[in-house]
């Protein structure tokens, strides 16, 4: 990996708890790059409708802002 991308991956999770910095980085890099991309392009090519997650960037920037302890609280 180049170290340009080292560290903005650095400065993305920095600081962060460990769960708060998978969590971004699976935000940023899978979900953002690969997820919604690979899947539109699979669903036009079978003519089918999916519906993929809501990512709304009001939304994430509300729940990302969310202490870690709340953010993945297990409670219900």
């Amino acid at each position: 990996m180049r170290s340009e991308s080292l560290e903005r991956l650095r400065s993305i999770v920095g600081g962060r708890s460990t769960r708060h910095a998978i969590s971004t980085l699976e935000f940023a890099m899978f979900l953002e790059q690969r997820l919604l991309r690979d899947t539109d392009a699979a669903s036009m090519a079978s003519s089918l409708e999916v519906r993929v997650p809501l990512v709304d960037h009001m939304v994430y920037d509300t729940v990302s802002r969310l202490a870690p302890d709340v953010r993945f609280s297990t409670e219900k």
